[in-house]
């Protein structure tokens, strides 16, 4: 060993080799021969070294061929003809090792070694993984549905929804997609990093951060930084589509990270229908329980709470008058929800048995012999009355309507008859300062039946009914297949508008005039105009009502809320407004129910004596025929006969106040009536839908008076609304969907970049990073920054500093290339 020259390539046993001051020709090798060491002997003589200004590293190191299959097979080496000789010669030429780098400077490595399968499962799977995530959120964004509320929406959506589960979902989701995000910019930082340190010649000081970077999954945020120091002899050199890429990544990986605040700004509050559920309800009352006096007054009208909510349809025409001048509101069927106002308003769907109130209103202008007659209590405020007689041949004949004013009341046993002489108090409007109150003032008059009217029995007398007389087409009680004009409907009233005031009762008070005939002016419509003054007219419509309450399988639905509304201030004009009453009751323009804010009456099933036992088992399954019959009979009746007896205490001649504001000898009653009354007269001229109102503010107080006694369960099948969190914007989405696209497009593109460009790197591992480093042009930098920082580094090489590339050199190794003329 010790006749070795210094300048030879060392082995000992333990395979650890040191390197000369003086390089090797590149064939040249050392090996073992018969257990001895042996110095390989060049071919040709030793020379002293010239550095080639295209390559900085001359070694080839033999740990870089280790395990590397993709590199050509090392040189054959063939043992001397000399026995004696310890030494082996390579035999091939410079031709074949020139051929041998051109094959492996071309040959890309398998993807399983150049991107490594975690980096494979990172770019691809990651991507495949993405997908779904974000199909996840598309969905819970698109995934309502038409209908409103999200009742026709799937059943995973609702169920997220419903349960407050959608923004976790939303985090949840945005935090994958941050992670995988976030791991594959590492990866592609590194397969960017690849490509400038393999085609882009770069300063020392960057080539070893891009070689290094090559190894670990940095930000790409650094890698644009250390991108900042690469120099280009002019601008088409210059790694412009690393670059782009490099940005796109940093700024869809940053932007991604804030997914979940982007989408949450989507979200706001909504009104959702959940399942329905099937419950037992009580819907009825029992006779054995029911304590009449429980209703209280038959007059009062509990304000704010009679504008109950209610399943209805949308009237047709708005009880517009015929030619003949008759008004008919047809049908009006609206069934009562049993539940208190927190659950009625929002109630979506209804499927049971429950009360139904069916009315129908028809006016006709009447033909009348009558006077006005002021009245002074006091000189103050005077009042007028109408008194006279109703020529019922005429007012039915001009209208060619076959009625009569008598119709056979089968409780009495009896026939009964409106009488033709009537009288009924008038209200008029009042002056407020210098201004005269403009609205047309309307009174209700009922007209008295006396031989109905003089007995009102306590308790409804169930031994003379049937339920087909309450819901059936038989005579005895009116029904919803009979007229309003029919001989069973006897609720005759006279509506009085005026638009006289009390400066008139006093002029006549001072010029002594005791009354003034009605003259008759002129018909418009179901009402008659008669004239006072030039300034002065009253108008009359007579109408007839026909009413009834009965238990009903009813099925209802509504895409909104139901609403209940209240008599509003008006701030501007400090009146009372009541549209929003008079919407809900279907006596305006707007008909849909869900414009109304009432459910839709979708279905409807009369429970009567010959109902199926399935109509039976809507209240308790098993019950016998005759229990059934009774509950129902005996409900229909306490409801309908408290309403008569309300509309039956309006008698004595003096009508109902049903003006706001007014003055003049009536009934009081609810301001919410008055209110509602004399705007539907004002707006609407439709005298039948303003009874209609009325009748139906009664009704409901009632029934919800009576509702917390109800002892006669149902199975019903309701369901309610919630209000909920849900995406209601598309912006959001858009965003982060757009930043995903882009970063998967960037991703993909890196990749497949990396794959048909790259030679020599490995993704993910650290080894060969630090190897390709390693030279003799290298080692003065090694030096300085065995114990320093980048920067005093930099500065020990500035204006000083090679530009180069990570390449295969000459010396059959890959290492670092300077740029020609660069090398030092």
């Amino acid at each position: 060993m010790n006749n070795l020259p210094t300048n030879d390539l060392i082995f000992n046993e333990e395979n650890v080799v040191s390197i000369s001051s003086q390089p090797l020709a590149r064939c040249h090798k050392l090996v073992k021969s018969g257990g001895e060491e042996a110095t390989v002997t060049p071919s040709v003589a030793p020379q002293e070294h010239e550095p080639h200004d295209c390559d900085i590293d001359e070694i080839s190191h033999p740990l870089n061929r280790i395990d590397d299959d993709s590199q050509p097979d090392p040189p054959s080496i063939t043992p001397s003809n000399d026995p004696g000789s310890q030494t082996t010669e390579c035999e091939q030429t410079d031709e074949e090792i020139e051929t041998m780098d051109i094959n492996r400077r071309n040959q890309r490595l398998p993807a399983r070694q150049s991107l490594g399968l975690l980096g494979c499962v990172t770019i691809f799977g990651g991507s495949l993984l993405i997908l779904p995530f974000l199909g996840f959120l598309l969905f819970l964004w698109g995934g309502a549905g038409s209908a409103p509320g999200g009742s026709r929406a799937t059943t995973l959506w609702r169920v997220i929804m419903l349960n407050g589960w959608a923004l976790q979902s939303v985090t949840l989701s945005c935090l994958t997609l941050r992670v995988i995000t976030a791991a594959q910019a590492g990866v592609c930082t590194s397969l960017l990093a690849a490509l400038l340190a393999e085609r882009q010649y770069s300063p020392m000081t960057t080539i070893a951060k891009l070689s290094v970077l090559r190894g670990v999954n940095g930000s790409p945020l650094h890698l644009l930084r250390t991108m900042r120091s690469l120099k280009a002899q002019n601008v088409s050199q210059w790694p412009w589509k690393e670059l782009m890429l490099a940005s796109i990544l940093t700024l869809s990986s940053l932007a991604i990270q804030f997914s979940s605040t982007i989408l949450i700004s989507d979200f706001d509050g909504a009104v959702l229908t959940q399942f329905p559920i099937k419950t037992r309800r009580n819907v009825a009352l029992s006779e054995s329980t029911l304590n009449i006096n429980f209703v209280g007054s038959v007059v009062a009208f509990k304000e704010g709470d009679g504008w109950s909510t209610f399943g209805g349809k949308g009237a047709t025409d708005l009880a517009k008058p015929d030619i003949r001048g008759l008004s008919d509101t047809g049908l009006q069927q609206r069934a009562f929800l049993p539940y208190d106002k927190a659950n009625r308003t929002t109630l979506r769907s209804f499927k049971g048995p429950t009360a139904v109130m069916s009315s129908r209103i028809s006016c006709i202008p009447p033909a009348l012999d009558a006077t006005f007659t002021p009245i002074y209590p006091d000189s103050t405020y005077p009042y007028g009355s109408i008194n006279g007689t109703i020529l019922f041949n005429a007012t039915f004949g001009d209208v060619n309507l076959s009625a009569n004013a008598c119709s056979y009341d089968i409780l009495h046993n009896t026939t009964a008859c409106i009488p033709p002489v009537f009288s009924c108090t008038v209200a008029n409007g009042l002056i407020s300062g210098s201004e005269q109150w403009t609205e047309w003032v309307p009174s209700l008059c009922h007209l008295i039946i006396p031989e109905i009217e003089s007995t009102v029995p306590d308790n409804p007398p169930t031994e003379f009914y049937s339920i087909d007389d309450i819901i059936g087409a038989s005579a005895g009680r009116w029904n919803r297949f009979t007229d309003p004009w029919d001989e069973a409907a006897y609720w005759p009233f006279l509506v009085i508008v005026t638009n006289a005031r009390i400066d008139l009762l006093k002029t006549m008070n001072e010029t002594g005039t005791l009354s003034l005939p009605l003259q008759p002016y002129q018909r418009f419509g179901e009402w008659n105009s008669f004239k006072l003054t030039d300034n002065s007219v009253i108008n009359i419509t007579m109408c007839s009502a026909g009413f009834n309450m009965s238990l009903a399988y009813v099925e209802l639905s509504s895409n909104s809320d139901p609403v209940e509304p209240s008599v509003k201030l008006n701030a501007t004009t400090l009146s009372l407004d009541g549209e929003r009453i008079q919407t809900l009751l279907g006596a305006s323009d707007i008909q849909d129910p869900g414009e109304r804010g009432i459910l839709s009456l979708e279905n409807i099933e009369y429970l009567n004596s010959t109902s199926s036992a399935a109509g039976i088992d809507y209240f308790q399954p098993g019950m016998d025929m005759e229990s059934f019959g009774s509950i129902l009979l005996y409900n229909s009746l306490v409801l309908w006969q408290r309403l008569g007896i309300s509309v039956r205490g309006w008698n004595q001649g003096v009508s109902v106040g049903v003006c706001s504001p007014c003055w003049g000898w009536t009934w009081a009653t609810s301001r919410d009536i008055a209110v509602l009354f004399t705007r539907i007269i004002n707006t609407s001229g439709r005298a039948a839908l303003a009874i209609d109102a009325v009748l139906y503010a009664v009704m409901s107080t009632w029934y919800y008076d009576l509702l917390p006694g109800f002892n006669v369960p149902g199975t019903v099948e309701a369901s309610f609304s919630k209000a909920c969190s849900i995406p209601r914007r598309w912006w959001g989405a858009i965003v982060v969907t757009s930043l995903v696209i882009i970063h998967l497009v960037c991703v993909l593109t890196i990749a497949l970049r990396y794959l048909r460009l790259s030679r020599y790197s490995r993704q993910g591992n650290i080894w060969h990073t630090v190897s390709q480093l390693v030279s003799t042009r290298t080692s003065y930098v090694l030096d300085i920054g065995n114990d320093a920082g980048d920067e005093v580094v930099a500065e020990m090489l500035q204006g000083n500093d090679t530009l180069a590339k990570i390449d295969y050199t000459e010396s059959g190794r890959v290492g670092i290339i300077a740029k020609l003329g660069e090398g030092k």
